[in-house]
Order: C-alpha cells, then sequence, then structure tokens
C-alpha cells in the first residue's frame, strides 16, 4: 500500500531486472513478528505464549520502522515447526507476487541469540529452514542469507554474505589469543573455512567499520581470500582504502576464471615465514594472492612455484 499496491511494486522490480539488468534480492526477518501483522491470529497468539522470550515494544530496526503498530514483537522458539511453516510460505508467496529473483533471510542461520525449542538446536533448526525455503522457491531464485551455513545445511543455498575478517564478530565470541600492537608478533591473516571447501557457496563480504589500524584489514582478506566485496558499507571508505578496493576489484576482473575455481588451495607454502598465500587455479593458468603479516617490510623470495616449460610468470 505504501507504494501504490502490488501491481505498481512488482512493475518496479521487473524494471530494475528487466531494464537495468540487475537481479534484485527483497529483505526478510524471519526470526521475528509483530503480533497484529500476522494475518492468523490464533497462530500469533500460540507462538508468542510459547516464546519464552520478552515481547519487544517500538522495535526501531530498519524493517520493521514507521509501522505504527502499538504492540510488540515477538521472537518464536527456534525450531517451532509453526512458524517454520508460516514463515516459509509466506516468503515464498512474496517472491512469487513479486517476482524478485533472489531472497534473503536475516539474521539466518540461527545461532543462540534466541531460545531453542525443546529437541531442537539451531544447526537443526537452520538446516531445516533452509532445506524447506528451497523446496518452496522456484530452481531459478537466489536463496541466501546474513551468515554462513553448514557444509550440510549448504546445499540448499546460493550463499551469504559476512563479516567474519572484522571486530563485530567479536559480538558473538571474543578472541582472546590475538594482540594488536605487538611489534615483533606476526598478524594471522584472517580467513573463513566455507570459501575453500564450498567454493560454490559464494561469500560476499559486507564491510562495516573499515578500520585503518595494523590488523588485518576487510579489504585485504576479501581480496587474498578471493571473496566478492559488496560497496554498501556503514562508513565512507577512506581514500587509501579506495585504491585498494579498486586494485584488488581490477586483478579479479582480469583472472574470472581462476577466482571463481572450484579447487581453490588455501595457505600454500611460502618462502618466508609470515607470509601467507592462495592458490587459485584457472583455464591454463594459476593465480596467487599473497598477504604479509610480518611486522615489517620484508625483501626476498615470497614463493616458489614448479616451473612450466613454455610459461611466463608475472
Amino acid at each position: 500500500d505504501q507504494v501504490g499496491g502490488l501491481a505498481v511494486f512488482r512493475s518496479g522490480i521487473a524494471r530494475i531486472q528487466d531494464h537495468w539488468k540487475r537481479p534484485l534480492s527483497l529483505y526478510t526477518l524471519p526470526d521475528r513478528f509483530r503480533l497484529s501483522a500476522l494475518p492468523d491470529q490464533a497462530l500469533a497468539a500460540a507462538l508468542a505464549a510459547a516464546a519464552r522470550h520478552k515481547v519487544i515494544d517500538d522495535d526501531a530496526s530498519a524493517a520493521l520502522r514507521g509501522a505504527g503498530q502499538p504492540d510488540g514483537i515477538v521472537f518464536p522458539q527456534i525450531g517451532d515447526e509453526r512458524w517454520v511453516e508460516y514463515a516459509v510460505k509466506d516468503i515464498a508467496q512474496m517472491q512469487s507476487d513479486t517476482g524478485c529473483t533472489c531472497v534473503y533471510l536475516d539474521v539466518f542461520p540461527y545461532f543462540s541469540h534466541l531460545p531453542c525449542q525443546d529437541g531442537s538446536t539451531t544447526l537443526s533448526a537452520s538446516l531445516h529452514m533452509a532445506k524447506a525455503m528451497r523446496e518452496a522457491l522456484p530452481d531459478d531464485v537466489v536463496f541466501w542469507s546474513e551468515y554462513a551455513l553448514t557444509d550440510v545445511a549448504s546445499q540448499f543455498a546460493d550463499g551469504c554474505h559476512h563479516y567474519y575478517f572484522l571486530d563485530l564478530n567479536e559480538t558473538f565470541a571474543r578472541p582472546y589469543n590475538r594482540t594488536d600492537r605487538a611489534p615483533d608478533v606476526f598478524m594471522d591473516m584472517p580467513m573463513t573455512l566455507q570459501r575453500f571447501t564450498l567454493p560454490r557457496y559464494r561469500l560476499v563480504d559486507l564491510p562495516a567499520y573499515i578500520e585503518a589500524g595494523n590488523c588485518p584489514s576487510q579489504i585485504d582478506a576479501a581480496f587474498v581470500n578471493a571473496e566478492m566485496f559488496t560497496e554498501n558499507t556503514y562508513r565512507i571508505h577512506p581514500s587509501r582504502m579506495r585504491a585498494k578496493i579498486n586494485r584488488g576489484d581490477a586483478v579479479k576482473r582480469r583472472y574470472p576464471d581462476c577466482f571463481r575455481t572450484d579447487t581453490p588451495a588455501p595457505r600454500v607454502p611460502t618462502a618466508a615465514e609470515g607470509l601467507v598465500a592462495n592458490h587459485f587455479p584457472g583455464d591454463g593458468r594459476d593465480a596467487w594472492t599473497i598477504y604479509s603479516g610480518r611486522p615489517r617490510t620484508y625483501s626476498g623470495v615470497v614463493l616458489s612455484v614448479p616451473h612450466r616449460t613454455g610459461a611466463t610468470y608475472r
């Protein structure tokens, strides 16, 4: 109603996708609902009664801002089959009604921010939800989420965006084995296992709080691990960061077959301690990305690779 009705909204989505050739993803937040928003008020009451979690009033999230309803937000128990069935059906209907070619689930897969229903876990509930969502959507509709799914559950999704490379992840698990300022300690290069063990599961890095410290930054990690880097950020990129992003994107565009490989090799041997290298084989050529975690500038042999007759090296 806010944009003139479903037909107007659907035509706008079609223009973006057909005229501008840009796949469009609508945002969903499937871990909560507003009490008055569910058409099935009996279901809303039953879910609220079983929630075992406080109802939030005046929720300030961007997805619900301006809704104007006086009642609060309910977080159903993780694994409640009544909510899974409703949410999956509702999101699939949204996709069908609007024609969007991508569906995005925020705050998913689940983690321990909510109580689980008895007999359920965050892992089992996420697997069940992902499988149900995939089965409810057309095969050519992209299904992605905010966090990375496990190896088993990832078969039902196309990818995610995530934040493994920056201090925001301390919200979930504080690191106790890292030092930021010691001058003679090698810095670890951030790494996500899914990038190398599940290469067809696409990871999109979402920048937040672009840092200029001495830790390996998210821009370094996105390039060295050959991940996609989305340009939406909570901060304006400083010029030094912008130049680094542009250089990284230029290399990725020059060697797309390498960076889309299904057989990436992480942490290959390097010629000096404190240097990290990843190997990305392409079509008749190979690319290596290298990061120096050494405390001082290094000059010397970085990488040794087997010689191939007739090959050129740059």
